[in-house]
């Protein structure tokens, strides 16, 4: 395969990989203010609701981009060791450093959005 056709791909796959997490970024921001205000599509939902929210879905997404990010970057390395040409090797482990870079902000973020979610439904409580 050419050098070209290799960082193409590489970035490609990075782009890719980053409109992926952003989507799934939208779905984490939605699905927080749900939890946080209590209210769904302008109905009230009960705090039982709100907590199968949080520890289903907000958490399997967040999971999900970490992952993905994580794996992708672990990916590109392997891609970077493996290719001979400098130039191409570069652009894979900057690629690789950009989606590391992604998953460990999300990582090191996501307990304090957790628990200000966890916060937001106890403190409805009556």
């Amino acid at each position: 395969m050419s050098p070209q056709l290799t960082a193409f791909l590489t970035l490609g796959f990075t782009v890719a990989v980053y409109v992926v997490v952003m989507w799934v970024n939208v779905v984490i921001i939605r699905l927080e203010h749900e939890i946080r205000s209590g209210v769904i599509g302008g109905i009230p939902a009960s705090e039982k609701y709100r907590w199968l929210l949080l520890y289903t879905n907000w958490l399997a997404y967040t999971t999900f981009a970490i992952g993905l990010l994580l794996l992708s970057a672990a990916g590109l390395l392997a891609v970077a060791k493996e290719v001979p040409s400098l130039g191409i090797k570069q652009v894979a482990y900057l690629c690789a450093a950009f989606l590391g870079a992604g998953s460990a902000f999300m990582a090191i973020l996501s307990p304090f959005h957790f628990f200000s979610c966890r916060s937001a439904i106890q403190s409805s409580r009556p």
